[in-house]
């Protein structure tokens, strides 16, 4: 017996212990070490402190050192657990050898050992409960049972309990049994205050463990020692050798939802169905699975009586996911065996994530190993599929990158298909990243300003970008060295990009492959992950830039467009179709042919089959009639055929999986598939077409033809016809013309029912439909009757009009009021609020009604609403709303709306929609970008979304700089005493730039692309632009100026400019900008007209030059009307004749707006300031 004291636990069979006494005598050795470690201290830490040559020149795992634990303040004995531990990498992972804990250690604090540090073993001896092994509740799905069986893993219950147990006791003994790979298995017996007990009877009897037969032999017991270190294995991964043994790739047992397809290179099975099984439980499922077949075989029950003859036989269910994998992939169904660091899967179980996905737990493994990866998959456009694998990688590699020109540069580019879809990875890259070593993740979205890509810096230590195709293009050209130390290149919804910018995604391939072809890269990564949902015959050319990627395809129909399987749809009537049939029946053949017929029921199985043979054709036939020739038949199918050899197999979706064919050339659909499930297990029979056809592997027209899937349409399917026209789009087939007209029909008649809705916005805002017509709920049709009925319609719409934005949709979108003299506005808010103040008219809605307008009280006012829709959510009835007079959108109840009495409904709404025209968001982009800046708040670990409205309206012109806005904000909230200053400093605005994250997008929009008439508030610019006097204390500039033939220049005077903006009219000039902390205006009244489409505001030598193009070609008197003292004529070149072409000249054209639509003014600044915002 010896006695023990617990160092470290980590579960009942796998804890550390240290040996005070051996069959009641002291330990002598205890003594030795403390006299070794005291000559270890003063040896390293006085004769050997300066010493360079003990310092290891480099660190491998498993290797035995001394290192210096800042907490014990000592010299230990450690082995290297990992290479890094934290997100520093100048700390790496250590294990105790004789204190049992693992410790961060700096570099610099690891020598390596002398002869002194191998005088004695090991003080921490690993040890194991003997005979016993972990109990779990398995839940058996077929029997519909639970019962406890052997665990592979201890519960956490158990490890809770055995930690318990050694907590609280005082006293712990161990006797040995025997020693397995230098762990010592013991019985352990501790002593509490109480009671004496035995740890592994404890376990047993409460149910946590249960005792095993094969023990093995007692050996004799020894001690540990340097020499007994296993050594650690050698992997070809440079990323895997990082890795903690469990993660590294094995192959784990699978249970399987039903017979295997083809172990090969593909699994059917569901995620839920997959966990390792016992000897027992395996036994039990392969005499399950021969009973199922039997039931297939002779599906009929014994009948026991005639009231049997009705009962309705079971049916087979296909696998619900039939997957096609290109290269050998293990799936991880759980995320304990996901090879993500242990950070990133704590992580993962705080937020509850439910994963690996059926699909994360093929790519996750894939992506992890740094293979080239391709996934095409329903859910491919989650980040999620590459995310948390990528941070492992980028985390456990960190060493491997060192190889790597030590400059600045990504090590990771994420190139996403719009910039919405960029700020939701960047968000995620934000949140996981905590969590693995700094990567410092970037946004990159720069619009066609090259100012904004020269001003845009990659911060130091940044290793992961996201960007768009075409901003990581335009950023190149001004930094042409960004892919220097690029070895990751994601490539996020690849559908969509290849749609979108298929063009800048290969440049954007062509540039990465030449940046990993240096010599010097050849041992750095190199890797392409590309997810989507769709695969289409564009991204082909992603094949050539890849190396043996693992290809994962969880959808038949996309498998069969990737290995271009030809889809042929043939529309008949229904009697007509054993006549089609045989048509499509290649009699003589010049290859081998293997033809899968699929029919609906055993008695279609019989008519086709024997329709076939009529005509000289082999045919097999599998139903319920021959099921004692079901071996027979796969014989026959499964001969090598010669060539012009043609054999049928006539079989229903019910018997498909029991054949496990994958051999087929072509399959004809003669039975409509019930859902895309059975159409995918459909085309999983031309799987081995597939995998020749990508993988190459002998050319298939010497032995094959191209392999077709037939499908028969009917009348009785004309309801799947948009659904089969879009498929046929997609794999670029070609489309019957019958199919198209009655497409066409269909579509028509959807759009008719339409009209009740609004007019699709996209519509409204481009002049074409963004999103696919099939899918569109919205209506993409004009209703004269009903679209003009507004009163509104009959305004001119060649006049100037004021106009109140009020509700701010987009930056090309708004609800606002049309400002006239008589305002009926007023005067309808008026009697409202007078009606509803009155007692006994507060009369609430009995019933409400869609489309119906109602009264609703906000604060002390009252307005109209419009209910459009309504939601129950958690038990209670919302509705949501429309605020008709200012174009709001809220959710309400049903007990907040008020009867409306109908001479207020009658009037109509006061808001008005507002489009501006001609302008669009660059790079093919379908919303705009909010220009929301993540910014990070200092001395804070948070980031907040920044939106500077205030920046905006000053670059257009439109607006001057306030400093006293705020302090008299202030001034009035204490003279009012409504709240301290203190109180309210989080809720006020902190500076004059309006910038807070709880700025909504929907109240921000760029006033450039405002037409001039359009004003907030009382501000209102009348009709033709009556100039309303500037009033503010800015300062007016130095305006140097000379004329040509056919131009005026004008030179500012100032350096240093910043938020420099021009407005050009007929008659008038307005420029703004700061330089030096002062703000500068000068609104120029010319004295002669120019051509303001013309005219230009450009930077030259550092200073703002302005060039006004005459609107007649005659020498100008004066500039101005009237005389300004700081505006005088520049003599040094009035004699100057250089042409005025080397100005640049930009088109633009006068503004209108009118009740619906308002034109910008599209000066070069305004167009390229909206461009670089988008």
């Amino acid at each position: 017996m010896y006695e023990v004291a617990v160092l470290q636990i980590q579960d009942p069979s796998c804890f550390w212990c240290e040996i005070l006494k051996s069959n009641g005598q002291d330990v002598k050795e205890k003594v030795e070490y403390e006299q070794m470690y005291d000559e270890l201290n003063c040896l390293y830490a006085k004769y050997y402190r300066n010493v360079e040559e003990i310092k290891p020149a480099c660190l491998s795992v498993g290797e035995f050192c001394m290192i210096f634990c800042e907490e014990l303040k000592s010299w230990c004995r450690a082995i290297l657990n990992a290479p890094a531990c934290s997100a520093e990498d100048n700390l790496v992972e250590c294990f105790l050898v004789d204190h049992a804990i693992y410790w961060p250690v700096k570099k610099k604090n690891i020598r390596l050992p002398v002869e002194a540090c191998h005088r004695l073993p090991f003080r921490a001896k690993k040890f194991k409960l003997h005979q016993i092994q972990p109990v779990s509740l398995c839940v058996d799905i077929c029997g519909d049972k639970a019962e406890f069986g052997i665990a592979e893993k201890w519960d956490t219950a158990a490890v809770e309990y055995f930690k318990h147990l050694l907590t609280e006791s005082v006293h712990a003994e161990a006797k040995v049994f025997s020693v397995e790979n230098n762990v010592l298995s013991v019985y352990l017996y501790i002593t509490t205050t109480e009671v004496t007990v035995c740890v592994n009877d404890e376990l047993v009897a409460k149910s946590f463990a249960c005792f095993c037969s094969d023990v093995k032999s007692c050996e004799k017991i020894m001690p540990t020692s340097l020499q007994d270190v296993q050594p650690y294995k050698e992997v070809d991964n440079p990323a895997q050798m990082l890795w903690p043994e469990i993660y590294k790739t094995k192959k784990m047992p699978i249970f399987h939802a039903g017979p295997p397809i083809n172990e090969k290179t593909t699994e059917m099975e569901s995620r839920n169905h997959c966990e390792k099984k016992s000897e027992e439980k395996q036994a039990w499922n392969e005499k399950h699975d021969f009973d199922k077949l039997l039931q297939i075989v002779n599906p009929e029950p014994i009948k026991l009586s005639d009231e049997n003859d009705n009962i309705q036989k079971p049916r087979i269910n296909a696998p619900q996911y039939p997957i096609f994998v290109r290269k050998t992939v293990e799936q991880c169904c759980t995320l304990e065996f996901t090879p993500l660091t242990s950070d990133l899967k704590k992580e993962l179980v705080r937020n509850c994530y439910c994963g690996p996905s059926f699909t994360e737990s093929y790519s996750w493994p894939s992506v992890a190993q740094g293979f080239d990866t391709i996934v095409i998959s329903p859910d491919g456009k989650k980040p999620m599929n590459y995310i948390p694998p990528l941070l492992s990688f980028l985390h456990l590699a960190s060493a491997v990158y060192k190889l790597l020109p030590t400059r600045n540069g990504p090590l990771a580019a994420i190139l996403c298909s719009g910039w919405k879809k960029a700020h939701i990875v960047y968000e995620l890259l934000l949140k996981y990243n905590k969590h693995t070593r700094p990567l410092n993740p970037m946004l990159i979205l720069v619009g066609l300003k090259e100012e904004q890509s020269e001003n845009l810096t990659i911060r130091k230590g940044c290793e992961v970008i996201v960007t768009t195709p075409h901003s990581l293009l335009r950023y190149l050209k001004c930094k042409g060295l960004l892919l220097v130390r690029l070895c990751h290149l994601v490539l996020d919804e690849v559908d969509v990009l290849f749609l979108k910018a298929g063009s800048q995604v290969i440049e954007i391939l062509e540039l990465f492959k030449r940046s990993v072809a240096v010599e010097s890269r050849e041992c750095a990564p190199q890797q392409i992950v590309a997810t989507g949902t769709f695969w289409h015959k564009d991204m082909n050319v992603l094949l050539q830039y890849t190396k043996e990627p693992q290809v994962i395809i969880t959808r038949m129909e996309q498998a069969a467009v990737y290995g271009s399987v030809q889809q042929v749809i043939q529309l008949c009537l229904d009697c007509e179709k054993i006549s089609v049939l045989l048509r499509n029946l290649d009699f003589t053949p010049e290859n081998a042919q293997k033809v899968l017929i699929f029919v609906g029921s055993d008695k279609e199985a019989e008519l086709v089959h024997k329709a076939v043979q009529n005509h000289s054709i082999y045919s097999l036939v599998v139903n319920k009639k021959q099921v004692q020739s079901f071996s027979n038949v796969l014989e026959q199918w499964k001969k090598m055929l010669s060539r012009g050899t043609h054999i049928v197999l006539v079989v229903t979706d019910e018997y498909l999986p029991l054949l496990e064919i994958t051999d087929a050339t072509c399959i004809i659909h003669f039975s409509f598939p019930d859902s895309e499930n059975v159409f995918g297990l459909r085309l999983y029979s031309l799987l081995g077409y597939i995998q020749s056809k990508t993988e190459q592997v002998m050319p298939l027209e010497d032995s094959f033809s191209v392999a077709r899937s037939v499908l028969l349409m009917t009348e009785k399917h004309i309801h799947h016809s948009t659904d089969i026209l879009r498929y046929l789009r997609h794999t670029e087939a070609t489309i019957p013309p019958e199919l198209s007209d009655l497409t066409q029909g269909i579509l028509q008649a959807n759009e008719s029912r339409k009209f009740a809705k609004d007019i699709c916005r996209y519509i409204k805002t481009f002049g074409f439909c963004r999103l696919d017509s099939f899918t569109c709920p919205d209506c993409h049709n004009l209703l004269p009757p009903s679209d003009l009925q507004s009163e509104k319609s009959s305004m001119s719409t060649d006049q100037y009009i004021s106009v109140l934005p009020l509700q701010i949709l987009t930056p090309v979108h708004f609800f606002g009021r049309i400002v006239i003299k008589d305002d009926k506005y007023t005067h309808l808010l008026e009697e409202i609020n007078a009606f509803y103040k009155m007692p006994g008219n507060q009369i609430l809605a009995q019933e409400v009604n869609i489309s119906q307008i109602y009264a609703m009280q906000e604060g002390l006012l009252y307005h109209r609403v419009k209910v459009f829709s309504e939601k129950k959510e958690n038990g209670v009835l919302n509705f949501s709303v429309q605020f008709i007079d200012d174009g709001r959108i809220d959710k309400v109840r049903d007990t907040q709306l008020l009867q409306l009495p109908s001479e207020f409904e009658k009037i109509p709404p006061q808001s008005t929609e507002f489009i501006i025209c001609r302008v669009q968001p660059i790079d093919n982009e379908v919303e705009w970008d909010p220009i929301v800046q993540i910014s990070k708040l200092s001395g804070f670990g948070a980031c907040i979304n920044e939106l500077n409205v205030r920046h905006e309206i000053l670059s257009t012109g439109m607006g001057i700089d306030n400093p006293q806005h705020i302090i008299h904000l202030e001034e009035l909230l204490k003279k009012t005493q409504v709240a301290t200053i203190q109180q309210n400093s989080t809720n006020r605005v902190s500076d004059a730039d309006l910038s807070s994250n709880n700025l909504s997008t929907n109240h921000c929009i760029s006033t450039s692309n405002l037409d001039a008439n359009c004003s907030a508030g009382d501000v209102g610019l009348q009709n033709k632009l009556q100039y309303n006097p500037l009033k503010s204390n800015s300062l007016h500039p130095e305006v140097k100026w000379f004329q040509k033939d056919t131009a005026v220049i004008l030179t500012i005077k100032l350096r240093d400019v910043t938020d420099h903006a021009c407005m050009f009219y007929d008659s008038r000039v307005v420029f703004s900008c700061c330089a030096g902390a002062k703000d500068y205006v000068a609104d120029l009244k010319l004295s002669e007209a120019i051509l303001s489409e013309n005219c230009e505001c450009s930077m030259k030598s550092g200073e703002p030059v302005i060039t006004l193009m005459k609107a007649s070609n005659r020498p100008w008197n004066s500039l101005l009307k009237e005389k300004h003292p700081n505006v005088s004529l520049d003599f040094d070149h009035w004699e100057d004749s250089e042409d005025s072409d080397g100005f640049p000249f930009v088109s633009c054209k006068p503004k209108c707006l009118d009740k619906f639509v308002i034109e910008e003014v599209e000066s070069s600044e305004f167009s390229e300031s909206d461009t670089e915002s988008d």
